[in-house]
């Protein structure tokens, strides 16, 4: 929507600038909109990941870093500001979510559909059983952070891949594929975003291959244990009787 890049000019500004026009193409509006999408993103993968251009932006930046480049004939052609990566993400997501199950299991907070949605990644979604579950379970501490860790992983893959696919959508815009300087060092982001989706796929794989989904292992036992009390004759008064006899005769 306006000249970058030349002498007296704002420089082009890769990460950002094609994450936003992406962003913006793949909702229908002009590449130049700063506005959130609001009530029109009627569930959009995308929108409902970052609310506006501006907030997708600034976690491609964050992530990718940035790369600002100017054409004019004295002017600094290219700085390059370097990103963090996913893994700073993975343990922030990590601590936000682990936070939430620890007060829903507290019964400080319900499991809501909104505090569910809280602890859960598209991906892998956490249910009123699964905290259920997990408050009946002894190893309830370390199963909790092992959800944690997986919901949190696989969130971070997820809204990877939305700014892959948002990256490829802003380098079909017409300035700036005709952007020599900028369509290379948006390649190099598009293939460093590619690393580090197919190591953190990687990473999941191996823990799935290590260890059964946690949420699964916790409704299974759970499911278990109610199966296991349902052995007992259901017309007794008391269900706990075996229990409490057992801990009178464990009294001295």
């Amino acid at each position: 929507g306006q000249k970058a890049g030349g002498y007296g000019q704002a420089p082009i500004r890769v990460t950002s600038d094609v994450v936003k026009a992406g962003y913006n193409l793949l909702h229908n509006r002009s590449v130049e909109d700063t506005s959130a999408v609001g009530s029109n993103c009627q569930n959009g993968a995308i929108c409902q990941a970052w609310g506006s251009p501006d907030e997708a932006a600034e976690w491609a930046t964050r992530v990718l870093g940035e790369t600002e480049v100017e054409t004019c004939d004295d002017c600094e052609t290219l700085r390059v500001s370097a990103g963090a990566g996913l893994t700073p993400l993975i343990q922030e997501t990590y601590t936000q979510h682990l936070e939430g199950l620890q007060r829903m299991l507290s019964g400080a907070e319900e499991p809501t559909p909104e505090n569910l949605g809280k602890v859960s990644s598209p991906l892998l979604q956490v249910s009123r059983g699964v905290i259920e579950g997990l408050r009946d379970d002894p190893d309830q501490n370390l199963l909790a952070r092992r959800l944690a860790s997986e919901t949190a992983l696989s969130s971070v893959i997820y809204k990877a891949m939305l700014l892959q696919r948002t990256l490829l959508a802003g380098s079909h815009e017409p300035n700036v594929a005709s952007a020599q300087p900028a369509t290379t060092a948006l390649n190099s982001n598009v293939e460093t975003l590619e690393r580090e989706i197919r190591l953190l796929q990687t990473e999941l794989q191996v823990r799935q291959a290590l260890a059964t989904n946690t949420a699964s292992l916790v409704l299974d036992r759970h499911a278990g244990g109610a199966d296991a009390s349902r052995s007992i004759d259901q017309r007794d008064p008391q269900p706990d009787r075996l229990h409490h006899a057992e801990q009178g005769r464990s009294t001295p």
